[in-house]
């Protein structure tokens, strides 16, 4: 463990456990360290995959927090003994050392909270095995939790149907993913260029499971005309990079797409309010946190109809297309649509970013869920 020392006051505070956060999640924790003083703590797990994720991320982190290596699962029982938690916050079963962290609040009879973006549809989309398997060794962990803690409509829908509507329903507090609503709304008031093109983009990872290639081939299949007034930016990194520059090249693209780069977090609210609409063709989404920071944007979003967010925050014709799936085919003719309609796309992008603040999908939301969580376990600790 990175700290082997940590002072008695942390003692009876609400023990948030996790991996290691992304900078929305840190603006998140800092923001309730402060609103809450003295009744919080964080311990963060790290794995391969976080590591490279600490050198790409920025913003701060909450103060002192114990920063604990996955691969030291049998320390997590020591260090839980020694805060010695009122209550647990786990966020997600993986790495493994965040279930061992809730079998000790088991044990001690912890109230452990559990905090998961997970996504039924997702879950199905993968085959009945895989979706047996995991509703038989996730139903006993879930159904010993004090709280389950849901992040929007999908995440709710896989509560019930793992735990049992009665008993999930008992169980279920919402707590939204959290992103400053206010941030990219201020960028999108800024003017978009008036070139008649049409910018489409794609940020995130680029990875296999994100089907980013889905984008390059429909470009490639769209008419001459449809690719005068079209033009699409792919902003991020990651190990399908090469291969995307590869068929870009192959499909003689390389004047309608174009690649940015990996971008940090402060400069993806500019990024974002200069495109005319957004694409996420990912093969798997639990929820897509980028859905609700392009929405704030006001930029209509495509997306297919498995992605956590979709539920919630696209609604085909009001805030963006849902797509029955993510094939080229299918986007293609979603951005055709858009593609000569200016004056829909900007509709759809200020109903999507007034649905995102209506709808309670911001950190400022997430911050009073937090604080409604914290009464009611004051509520039940007085009973």
């Amino acid at each position: 463990m990175n700290r082997t020392t940590l002072p008695n006051s942390r003692e009876g505070r609400i023990v948030w456990v996790g991996s290691y956060p992304a900078h929305y999640v840190r603006a998140f924790h800092c923001k309730i360290e402060s609103d809450f003083p003295g009744k919080l703590a964080f311990v963060y797990i790290t794995s391969r995959q976080s590591e490279f994720q600490r050198s790409a991320e920025q913003g701060d982190l909450p103060s002192d927090p114990a920063v604990v290596p996955s691969k030291s699962i049998l320390g997590i029982p020591k260090l839980m003994s020694r805060l010695n938690p009122r209550a647990l916050m786990v966020a997600g079963h993986f790495p493994r050392s965040l279930v061992v962290a809730a079998l000790w609040g088991f044990a001690r009879r912890c109230p452990a909270l559990y905090w998961s973006d997970t996504n039924l549809m997702d879950i199905r989309k993968r085959g009945f095995l895989m979706a047996v398997v995991r509703r038989f060794v996730l139903r006993p962990f879930l159904r010993k939790m004090h709280w389950l803690l849901y992040i929007g409509t999908r995440n709710r829908d896989f509560y019930h149907w793992v735990c049992g509507r009665d008993l999930a329903t008992h169980k279920l507090r919402f707590l939204p993913y959290p992103h400053d609503s206010a941030l990219f709304e201020r960028c999108s008031a800024r003017k978009r260029s008036a070139t008649g093109v049409c910018e489409f983009l794609y940020l995130g990872r680029l990875a296999s499971e994100k089907c980013v290639t889905h984008l390059v081939e429909l470009f490639a299949g769209l008419s001459t005309a449809a690719r005068a007034k079209a033009r699409l930016t792919i902003a991020g990194d990651g190990t399908e990079r090469q291969r995307l520059e590869r068929l870009i090249q192959r499909r003689d693209l390389a004047g309608d797409v174009r690649f940015l780069g990996p971008v940090p977090p402060s400069q993806v609210p500019e990024i974002m309010s200069q495109a005319d609409v957004f694409v996420l063709p990912s093969n798997h989404e639990p929820w897509g946190l980028v859905v609700n920071e392009v929405l704030s944007s006001a930029v209509p979003v495509i997306v297919p109809s498995w992605v956590g967010a979709a539920s919630d925050l696209v609604v085909t014709g009001q805030t963006g297309i849902q797509t029955k799936d993510n094939s080229p085919e299918a986007l293609k003719e979603a951005m055709l649509q858009l593609i000569d309609r200016a004056d829909l796309r900007h509709r759809l992008g200020q109903n999507g970013q007034k649905l995102v603040r209506a709808g309670g999908f911001d950190i400022s939301s997430a911050e009073r869920a937090f604080a409604k969580i914290l009464d009611a376990l004051d509520m039940a600790e007085s009973c």
